[in-house]
């Protein structure tokens, strides 16, 4: 029959036994996001009713399941080709799931045959600024991670941590000249 009134929805994560409200009331227009709550669980079923006295109603057609949140943690930047100059502050960026509360920050200069760590323990909210170490070189790498060490994802390839190479020169015609430049590159 044709229905336009409100609907209530409902959830049941033990094949229909028993049944929790998602939404009381809401318009029926044939769909509603909600969020997913935190019930592992294979025999999940949806049902939808009439707001007001449940008739008419209907049930999902097969149960589905809500999975766990897993961890993730993904490095955004610096991923590999970047020149980062020594002693400028630079953004490094990831990507992590909720459930990860803080991440933990370390570089490589050695393409990961070492780590020094940059910090402990930052808030998971996807960037951290960092004064970038004189330590150049063409083999740098960051990684992150949960700060229980699992999950990790590290810069895909290799970034140059080098230094601002600054040239003053005097010249004039038919003098000597004398050209001056920072010993690092």
């Amino acid at each position: 029959s044709d229905f336009s009134g409100s609907v209530k929805i409902e959830l049941s994560t033990d094949d229909g036994t028993s049944w929790a409200p998602i939404v009381s009331s809401t318009g029926n227009t044939g769909s509603y996001s909600w969020t997913i709550p935190n019930a592992t669980s294979q025999t999940c079923l949806i049902r939808i009713s009439d707001a007001t006295d449940g008739i008419p109603s209907d049930v999902s057609d097969s149960n589905f399941e809500i999975e766990p949140e897993t961890e993730e943690v993904t490095l955004l930047g610096p991923n590999g080709g970047e020149n980062w100059i020594i002693n400028t502050t630079q953004d490094i960026t990831w990507y992590a799931t909720s459930i990860v509360a803080n991440i933990k920050i370390e570089y490589s200069t050695d393409n990961g045959a070492t780590w020094t760590l940059i910090t402990a323990s930052t808030p998971n909210d996807g960037s951290y600024t960092w004064t970038v170490p004189a330590q150049v070189t063409g083999q740098a790498l960051i990684k992150v991670s949960d700060i229980d060490g699992l999950p990790t994802d590290m810069s895909d390839d290799t970034f140059t941590i080098s230094a601002l190479v600054t040239r003053s020169e005097e010249r004039r015609v038919g003098k000597e000249c004398r050209s001056r430049w920072s010993p690092y590159h």
